[in-house]
């Protein structure tokens, strides 16, 4: 997983959309844009969805967003997140817009 300009992160997305699927039973690691290695769970704060992926906010610095692919076997069997990009947010106005972005999501 790279860190990608914030077009190429919003691309790797797809098609966004608030978050709608329960993922309070899946429980893994994953490689967060900041350089570490996360634990799934209740303090991750999930932005919004797209096709199998998810956009989490790094734990220990909000600026830091992965887009993470939910791996699944025969769309029934957790089988773990695949990190598929990352963004840094680099200032105040970035902020602004992505969170504006997130916020509007249907």
């Amino acid at each position: 997983m790279k860190s990608n300009n914030m077009d190429a992160f919003l691309e790797s997305i797809g098609v966004a959309m608030r978050v709608r699927m329960d993922l309070s039973l899946y429980d893994g690691d994953y490689d967060c844009a900041c350089g570490k290695k996360h634990h799934y769970g209740p303090h991750i704060n999930l932005l919004c969805q797209g096709k199998w992926r998810v956009v989490m906010e790094c734990p220990e610095n909000p600026d830091y967003l992965t887009c993470v692919k939910i791996k699944m076997f025969m769309m029934v069997k957790f089988k773990g997140f695949e990190s598929l990009s990352g963004y840094h947010i680099q200032n105040e106005e970035e902020r602004q817009l992505l969170r504006g972005t997130f916020n509007s999501l249907r």
